[in-house]
């Protein structure tokens, strides 16, 4: 892009004759005055006016044509001398000549001033050789010798001045394409900022809307996950009336007098079974929900996988026969690894059940092998397979197979929650089938839980600083992070629930803060966690833990153990419902106390009911006395002193914390056992704390309150996010 007023270059330098009249018009005025003082004023003051009037007439005509007016003003130059020499009688006028050729190579060109110096010099000539123009023959060698030599002179001057000129006229071009490029690139830019902060402003308000969104996400999980749970706790109470009648009506049929009709007890055992069955999907939901909510914790452990498959099949062994299908296990003898075993168990039991219901004839293979740091489950049935569009499906919730009914004998919920289960684990989940022809359903599972970083023993180290080769069985150290919770009540319970949460920490129960000094003097930790059951007594524990322990961080917290509450209101135990009958025999075992006389404290009838039937086939001789509220169970406990009282924490009145409160306020009434009985699971409901206080012996510099406030507030803002 070409600038509209930038100077052209043709290729020559080029001058104004304007200055060249200027000088003509300067000397007109001092010949004028050097006429004064000569004798040939006359001749003088002539040829001055003389200039002075060609000088004027080549002005106007370089005004009218400044082409036009260059050629005139070479041939007026030409007379000037001429003039100069035949007129004024100027000795040397002759050398003038040589500077007509250099002015017009200025004004005209490098071509025209050769050929004007080539005019000159046969103007010379001329004046040399011929009568009428004879001028003496050395003023014209000296013309000549004069003239030629400006003309070579001029000529490598020109020459070299025109190549700078050239090549700064490049760098000057190249200079104004940059400037062009230069503008156009800071008006894109310009344009790129706006639009870039167009695009933040967008990206800020979609920041803005995917967090509310986030927001509304999260309230209807917790929602969804709080509405599962009380639908289920309440479904608990009738399902745990339907399931003990039908077993007390199928095991102790003697109680209702006659035997039962063969075809009844049949249909009690149906219908027992369908409510275990809903039962089971009951705990299924549940389950979901923890693992959708992010609230379930694997409880970690080195068990030995074997043994846990083992006892599953024990379980579904039964089934297997009644079907008339075989079982082979192609199993190790051992193979220890890190997992939760109950869940482990479950995901064994899904996957056989399946395998099992699905089969009619043939039978179940389960195989187990190591491969490569991880071991390899598989269950193999000879059921009809399992066509490739549903395989695509099949681990989805609530999935329903064929026709639209639900899989026989399942919720639909189990393959999904099995996969789950595997997946916190670190492990795959994964299905082979041909139609016709069976399916295998396999899983893999790292033998540890990945702990990184992975380091070589660095302690054979020779003189030279060259590393040995480790020693037999030295293998690599995997450092694991290290805690230590001091906690004077319930140490070990709570390295147990934050195992849980945090498998790869190593948690040290210690239950004194000599304890953690003895820990830390073993092993050095990262943390030391106290534990305080009450938040009053927090303070006192932390700054004895804090003059003790000089260089290792600490934190405090006020967790109860799951259990606290039931323990502090003086229970002693804690069954949930559905309650089956030998549930409640063990439970009343471990009490260790001769029952004469029990207060069932339940507000639902049926409940109520089917706890007095559980109790008369437990013990026939016992007492049963029942309150359906919470101030008449007080009343009846004043008035009858019983020996035991089943208490279910759901109240018309008060609740059941409240109940054992007041029975704890009154001296006649603290001694009375009391054993729970509810469809709320405490391990459902994590402890928490309101309290968390961070301390060093040396204290905290403003820097790291800073740092470890912005920590804590991104841990409690973004929860599923790993720590860095």
């Amino acid at each position: 892009m070409t600038q509209p007023n930038a100077p052209r270059f043709e290729g020559e330098l080029r001058i104004s004759p304007r200055p060249v009249l200027a000088l003509l018009l300067i000397a007109g005025v001092l010949l004028a005055i050097l006429a004064r003082h000569t004798t040939r004023d006359g001749v003088l003051l002539n040829f001055v006016t003389v200039l002075w009037g060609l000088v004027t007439v080549v002005w106007f005509i370089q005004t009218w044509r400044p082409h036009i007016g260059r050629w005139v003003l070479i041939g007026v130059l030409n007379v000037i001398v001429l003039l100069l020499y035949y007129w004024v009688g100027m000795q040397g006028a002759l050398s003038l000549l040589a500077t007509i050729p250099m002015l017009a190579t200025g004004v005209l060109g490098v071509g025209v001033g050769i050929g004007v110096a080539i005019a000159e010099t046969l103007l010379l000539a001329t004046m040399g050789l011929y009568p009428p123009m004879r001028a003496d023959l050395g003023q014209v060698l000296t013309a000549l010798i004069v003239l030629w030599s400006v003309m070579a002179t001029l000529q490598w001057v020109y020459r070299r001045v025109t190549g700078l000129a050239l090549w700064c006229w490049g760098y000057f071009q190249h200079a104004q394409e940059l400037l062009t490029e230069a503008r156009n690139r800071q008006v894109e830019l310009k344009q790129s900022i706006e639009a870039l902060e167009h695009l933040n402003r967008q990206l800020a308000l979609s920041n803005e809307k995917i967090a509310a969104l986030r927001r509304i996400a999260e309230e209807a999980q917790r929602t969804k996950a709080a509405f599962v749970a009380n639908v289920s706790h309440e479904f608990r109470t009738p399902l745990n009336v339907i399931i003990g009648l039908a077993q007390l009506m199928t095991e102790t049929p003697y109680i209702y007098g006659e035997g039962l009709p063969d075809a009844l007890t049949e249909d009690l055992d149906v219908l027992r079974r369908n409510c275990e069955h809903l039962s089971g999907m009951i705990d299924d939901v549940l389950d979901l929900s923890r693992v959708e909510s992010g609230h379930l914790a694997l409880h970690r452990e080195r068990v030995d996988l074997v043994a846990v498959v083992d006892r599953a099949l024990t379980v579904v062994g039964p089934l297997l026969e009644r079907k008339g299908l075989w079982l082979r296990k192609k199993l190790p003898e051992s193979l220890e690894v890190d997992c939760d075993c109950t869940r482990m168990r479950q995901v064994i039991l899904n996957l056989v059940g399946n395998a099992t219901r699905f089969t009619e004839r043939g039978g179940i293979t389960v195989e187990m092998a190591q491969q490569d740091g991880s071991v390899v489950v598989s269950v193999r049935d000879t059921g009809p397979g399992i066509s490739p569009d549903m395989v695509e499906r099949i681990f989805q919730p609530f999935y329903r197979v064929g026709d639209g009914s639900l899989q026989p004998g399942g919720s639909g919920l189990g393959l999904s929650i099995t996969k789950q289960f595997v997946e916190l684990h670190g492990g795959q989940l994964w299905v082979e089938s041909v139609l016709g022809q069976g399916s295998t359903f396999s899983f893999r599972l790292p033998l540890s839980s990945p702990l990184d970083p992975l380091e070589r023993v660095h302690g054979w180290i020779n003189e030279g600083w060259m590393e040995r080769s480790p020693r037999v069985g030295a293998g690599g150290v995997r450092l694991r992070e290290r805690v230590i919770v001091c906690d004077p009540k319930a140490s070990a319970s709570l390295c147990q629930l934050f195992s849980r949460h945090q498998p790869d920490v190593e948690f040290v129960p210690a239950a004194t803060v000599g304890a953690v000094t003895q820990a830390l003097a073993s092993c050095p930790a990262q943390l030391v966690m106290v534990n305080a059951t009450h938040a009053e007594q927090l303070t006192a524990l932390l700054a004895e833990a804090r003059a003790a322990i000089p260089d290792t961080p600490l934190m405090g917290c006020s967790l109860p153990p799951i259990l606290e509450r039931a323990t502090r209101s003086g229970a002693m135990g804690y069954l949930i419902k559905p309650i089956r009958r030998e549930d409640l025999t063990a439970a009343l075992d471990s009490l260790g106390l001769t029952l004469r006389h029990v207060l069932i404290v339940e507000d639902n009838a049926d409940a109520m009911h089917l706890l007095a039937m559980m109790l008369n086939t437990i013990d026939e001789t016992l007492r049963i006395s029942t309150a359906t509220s919470g101030q008449e169970a007080l009343e009846r406990l004043g008035d009858e002193r019983p020996d035991l009282m089943l208490l279910d924490i759901v109240l018309p009145d008060i609740d059941g914390w409240q109940l054992l409160d007041a029975k704890n306020a009154d001296d006649a009434l603290r001694d009375i056992p009391v054993l729970i009985i509810s469809a709320q699971d405490p391990q459902e409901s994590p402890p928490t704390t309101e309290w968390l206080q961070i301390a060093m012996s040396r204290g905290l510099s403003v820097s790291e309150v800073l740092r470890c406030g912005r920590q804590a507030a991104r841990a409690l803002l973004y929860p599923a996010e790993e720590p860095d």
